[in-house]
């Protein structure tokens, strides 16, 4: 596996150094502002959920700027957001595991980590949340088996002291597609509040992994996890209190003790 680490490495090195002209120079930064102006009209469409916009421009991205994952990413949420499933599972796919150039090198050893599941830590994702988001689509698909390869990878990214209780299956895999998919919801949870501090798009997650298995109690616990982190002046925070409440009541009331004891810790700060 380092070998192969080693290999993707000098793949990526393998770029020819030249000195650019005047002219270069100009049609290299009018490149770049093209791509940052795309890039921040994708990221507002996205935000605004003009789904059909941003996929016109994390297309254009795509072409402007073959090379970065993130453009593939964005198209990923812009097609996702239309219902475009298979269409976003390509997106996604492209920008999880992905080369670090188009050297031909590059691509045998990434078409090779492709075909080895267990060799996917050497390649190339963009972060936690895509790789979350991508195994979501994948069980939207039915896609079970890759789901949950994908999402064992994610979960080593996901740094909660309370994850131990996002799994809701034995570790032979998730008993139903609901539950694997609300514990992406909740890992999605984690890592958007953890890592990009969006509070209001966390509880979100939360709030769809307990619909998705409104009996379990890890859901239960962190949909009243999400809603303390929330701002005290959110209107979300104030619409759901007495949701909140009940499902750490309920998740008080398991026989998982790790999640009662912290269901009965987080009842205390509920006015």
């Amino acid at each position: 596996m380092h070998d192969l680490a080693l290999q993707l490495f000098q793949a990526g090195e393998n770029v020819h150094h030249h000195d650019y002209t005047p002219q270069q120079k100009a049609r290299e930064a009018a490149a770049l502002d093209r791509v940052n102006d795309l890039t921040h009209a994708g990221t507002e469409a996205l935000h605004n959920k003009n789904f059909i916009a941003a996929e016109a421009d994390y297309r254009e991205l795509v072409q402007v700027d073959a090379l970065s994952p993130n453009s593939y990413y964005g198209l990923g949420e812009a097609l996702a957001g239309q219902g475009k499933t298979a269409e976003a599972t390509a997106a996604y796919r492209t920008a999880v595991y992905y080369p670090l150039n188009f050297t031909p090198e590059a691509v045998a050893i990434s078409q090779a980590i492709e075909n080895k599941p267990n060799l996917r830590g050497c390649s190339f994702p963009v972060d936690a949340v895509a790789w979350m988001k991508y195994a979501l689509l994948l069980s939207q698909t039915r896609q079970n088996a890759e789901a949950f390869s994908v999402y064992s990878q994610a979960m080593r990214q996901v740094n909660d002291p309370d994850r131990s209780g996002i799994t809701l299956f034995s570790a032979g895999g998730p008993q139903s597609p609901s539950e694997f998919q609300s514990a992406v919801h909740i890992a999605l949870g984690l890592l958007i509040g953890g890592m990009l501090t969006d509070h209001e798009q966390a509880m979100s997650e939360f709030d769809q992994a307990l619909r998705l298995a409104p009996d379990a109690a890890v859901t239960n616990y962190y949909y009243g996890y999400g809603w303390q982190r929330l701002d005290p002046k959110s209107s979300t925070r104030a619409a759901t209190a007495l949701q909140a409440k009940a499902a750490l009541a309920k998740a008080e009331a398991s026989g998982n003790d790790s999640i009662k004891k912290a269901a009965a810790e987080a009842l205390k700060r509920v006015p």
